[in-house]
């Protein structure tokens, strides 16, 4: 593939000590990594504490991918 390129990255998660409503800790966890491109930061704006359906990372056009922590 012409023009690709591939880092290294890292995933630092951080949960509660303990179980609460919306993270339990006997349950997988689903979520989504998304990389986005630095000029289109100020355009998408910031993601942080957000929900978004995958229809509408796919309406982003940035790279995402599902992810599961496992318990």
């Amino acid at each position: 593939m012409e023009g690709v390129n591939t880092k290294q990255i890292a995933l630092r998660l951080f949960l509660p000590e303990r179980p609460t409503q919306l993270v339990r800790m006997d349950e997988p966890i689903p979520f989504y990594a998304v990389s986005i491109p630095s000029e289109r930061a100020d355009e998408i704006g910031n993601l942080r504490n957000r929900t978004l359906t995958l229809a509408e990372l796919q309406a982003l056009d940035v790279g995402f991918t599902a992810l599961e922590l496992g318990v």
